[in-house]
């Protein structure tokens, strides 16, 4: 007795899956857009940002170091401290 069934591709538009986008290749090396930054946290001393990628559910969010965010995207940055006055900004000296 088979109790296998045909698959059928699902046709409800919530639950179909689209691609994420394929990443921007700038001089060799494979980029990805941000669409919003959420959230921010020091990890080891370190400034971090909570990057949700352009294309990308939220199960592909990732924690990012502060370094990458100024240097290639600071307007997402600034928009992200606007929008959240207290969120950590910045790593304090002793």
């Amino acid at each position: 007795m088979v109790k296998l069934i045909p698959f059928h591709d699902n046709t409800i538009p919530e639950h179909v899956v689209k691609e994420p986008p394929p990443p921007i290749v700038k001089a060799g090396v494979e980029e990805f857009e941000i669409e919003e930054i959420l959230d921010s946290c020091m990890c080891r001393g370190k400034l971090q940002y909570l990057v949700h990628w352009k294309g990308y559910n939220s199960e592909d969010n990732s924690w990012e170091p502060a370094s990458m965010m100024f240097k290639d995207v600071p307007l997402v940055v600034s928009k992200f401290h606007d929008n959240h006055p207290n969120a950590i900004q910045h790593t304090s000296t002793p």
